[in-house]
């Protein structure tokens, strides 16, 4: 999987060296899809209307989450700034609407298999109403919760690599056992990359992964069967040469569908691959775009409200965001670009989010 900062993204959501720790498969980001520690930001494009999304960090050393209300630096906008008591080491953040009821602060524990999910609000963990806890998931299972079904509803899901499966919660907050409507999907195997999101458009998240032994990327269609019996399967060629770049799919047009990118973190460059499901050689209007550099953790997401994500990394050692401004010029060449001051240690794992408290 991609490789990320120790700590870095997503957050917990790629292994180390990959995404979220045993989230991923080791070498990928959520292993290598999203950075350690964190989920890969702007993966899922938001459900209309669109939200803006919150620059956030996961300090897990310290249990603390910390949300700039208004994508400001620490104390110029403290009222809409705070900070919720909540996890501990190794946990992965993965906020979402679990509930249907608004967005909650949840993480998924490793260590011994269980979500937590907390009560509505902005109130620490421990005097929080409605925090609800369970077991869901086996060791070396990935976190890969999104809105499979299109309700605006985000269901508990997990990829098993060694078994190529796809576990997908019914909703509601209970068990999988007590759960109704689950789904065991087959799309992948051992070593892809999990990289769930709405690439054709449905306003649903797609089941897809991505294989870097063979630099392919494999789209299921929108239903609920395995890949050999599912319809509008897609599949297409577009890998980097070095395998320690990181999968950052996004939807950067605003096409309300998200297109295959990667970042390299030895150039700092984001390459997004042109519309359509050919080839990359095959593709038309792919870009390359210098933004941050080694080190950097890629954050792309939508934070003006704009309908796109924007091109952004993290830059642990200075705990920085750097938010390109709108357009594909590289960095020096881009008009608005931003640099936000949000974090306090190289090991705080971003996790930007559409939090809207």
């Amino acid at each position: 999987m991609a490789h990320f900062p120790p700590g870095a993204y997503p957050p917990g959501a790629f292994p180390p060296g990959g995404f979220p720790p045993g989230g991923f498969p080791p070498g990928g980001f959520p292993p290598g899809a999203y950075p350690p520690g964190a989920y890969p930001p702007g993966a899922y494009p938001q459900h209309p209307p669109v939200k803006r999304a919150q620059i956030a960090y996961f300090d897990d050393t310290k249990s603390e989450w910390w949300v700039s209300g208004d994508n400001k630096s620490f104390g110029e906008a403290p009222t809409r700034q705070f900070t919720v008591s909540i996890g501990k080491k190794g946990d992965i953040p993965l906020p979402g609407n679990y509930a249907g009821d608004g967005i909650r602060l949840a993480f998924y524990r490793p260590s011994d298999n269980t979500w937590h999910v907390k009560g509505l609000g902005t109130a620490d963990w421990d005097n929080s109403a409605g925090n609800v806890t369970f077991k869901f998931g086996q060791k070396d299972d990935i976190p890969v919760p999104g809105d499979y079904a299109g309700d605006g509803i985000t269901r508990f899901a997990l990829f098993r690599p060694a078994e190529g499966n796809w576990y997908i919660k019914g909703p509601g907050l209970n068990d999988w056992e007590k759960s109704q409507g689950n789904y065991v999907i087959q799309t992948g195997g051992k070593g892809d990359i999990p990289l769930p999101a709405d690439y054709v458009g449905a306003r649903k998240t797609q089941v897809a992964v991505y294989r870097p032994s063979s630099k392919q990327w494999f789209i299921k269609g929108p239903d609920n069967f395995n890949w050999n019996t599912s319809q509008g399967n897609q599949e297409f060629k577009f890998g980097p040469k070095d395998p320690k770049d990181v999968p950052v799919p996004a939807d950067y047009f605003g096409e309300g569908k998200v297109r295959a990118a990667f970042y390299d973190d030895d150039k700092g460059v984001f390459t997004i691959k042109g519309a359509g499901f050919a080839n990359y050689d095959d593709s038309q209007g792919n870009l390359a775009i210098q933004t941050g550099g080694k080190g950097d953790i890629p954050v792309p997401a939508d934070y003006f409200g704009e309908g796109k994500a924007r091109i952004a990394v993290y830059r642990p050692s200075q705990q920085t965001w750097y938010i390109k401004g709108p357009g594909f010029a590289d960095w020096n060449g881009s008009p608005n670009n931003a640099s936000i001051k949000w974090g306090k240690s190289a090991t705080d794992k971003p996790v930007p989010y559409a939090y809207f408290f």
